[in-house]
């Protein structure tokens, strides 16, 4: 029985009893052999899912952003002037701030992504004007 199924493009978060998870994926990859799932497994009761990290405590879920350890936070820099349109450096601003208005769940979480995106923009050189 699945217990949750979320999509977002070509990863899915699914909520299965622990007993039950090699059976499952095996079920889902008998389906089309041309599609094949990878599984992660939560550990200590968190699980990354793009771009926001899922934590369990006493079956309640909470939302906070995740990183991979190779992000940089090299962004297109706004002072860069070759071959890249001011509407490509609006879009890098829209594609980060977004999913902070939909993922985080908590005013403390919302609060500190929006600093950390501060941050991150004024480091590759955009302005508070730009960013609004």
């Amino acid at each position: 029985m699945i217990l949750l199924w979320l999509c977002y493009v070509d990863d899915t978060f699914t909520a299965v009893h622990k007993d039950k998870i090699d059976d499952f994926h095996n079920h889902l990859n008998e389906q089309n052999t041309n599609i094949q799932f990878t599984k992660e497994i939560e550990e200590n009761g968190k699980l990354p899912f793009p771009d926001s990290f899922i934590s369990r405590d006493n079956n309640e879920l909470q939302t906070t952003a995740y990183r991979k350890p190779t992000h940089t936070d090299r962004l297109l820099d706004k002072s860069s002037y070759m071959y890249n349109a001011t509407s490509h450096k609006a879009t890098t601003i829209t594609t980060l701030t977004r999913p902070v208005k939909l993922i985080w769940d908590t005013l403390d979480s919302l609060r500190d992504e929006s600093r950390y995106l501060e941050h991150v923009f004024d480091k590759n050189n955009y302005n508070t004007d730009f960013i609004r």
